[in-house]
């Protein structure tokens, strides 16, 4: 038999829970997750300090609402120092909600990369989401060295609002985007690696267009 008779190799096997996912012949090169737990960058926020502050002065009003009512009848005592508790839990969010929230986050979030995109995919609430980035010409990763590390490749456009801006003669009624945020393999091990093996691909994929 010669060489030109030899068949075809068998095709890749596809790895439980990604069928019909991966196209024909793609293969997974990585996968991992973010670190977990608390980071204390997560913490350096401009709207922490003002979260504390509030917060604070939430528990002094409380403390001496709770003082003043403590011989007030019946419900009062203990019903009047309660109007604080919203603002209270305004400050909290404002401090410590966001970096609970984004460890949460992280420890549903799964990553995957394959010699023709990366994946990301979180599970939560009873749903679950995958967002595909392909691996083309627009692909332009950045990495974050550190350990952990990040590879940043895309962003997540924020939400338009409008209103008056400028002074003056300038002053105009305009549309701004905010809360703008990056994508990517945030906080992984080794992401010096990964970003490798990603750089490798594109070069892979760019060879065979």
């Amino acid at each position: 038999m010669t060489m030109q008779d030899e068949p075809p190799p068998p095709p890749a096997e596809v790895p439980a829970g990604w069928e019909g996912i991966l196209e024909p012949g793609e293969a997974i090169l990585w996968q991992g997750q973010p670190a977990p737990g608390l980071r204390l960058v997560d913490f350096l926020d401009r709207r922490a300090p003002f979260g504390l502050v509030f917060a604070g002065f939430a528990v002094f009003w409380m403390a001496n609402a709770a003082a003043m009512s403590g011989n007030a009848p019946g419900p009062m005592a203990w019903a009047f120092p309660l109007f604080g508790l919203p603002f209270l839990l305004i400050g909290l969010n404002l401090s410590i909600g966001r970096p609970l929230r984004d460890a949460l986050r992280r420890r549903t979030t799964f990553y995957t990369l394959s010699d023709r995109a990366a994946y990301i995919a979180t599970r939560g609430a009873g749903a679950r989401k995958l967002d595909r980035y392909p691996l083309d010409a627009s692909f332009r990763p950045t990495l974050e060295d550190g350990d952990p590390g990040s590879i940043w490749f895309a962003v997540a456009e924020g939400e338009a609002r409008r209103g008056w801006r400028g002074t003056g003669a300038a002053r105009r009624y305009s549309s701004v985007t905010v809360g703008r945020s990056r994508i990517g393999f945030e906080a992984i091990t080794d992401a010096r690696g990964v970003y490798a093996r990603m750089l490798a691909a594109l070069r892979a994929q760019a060879g065979m267009t």
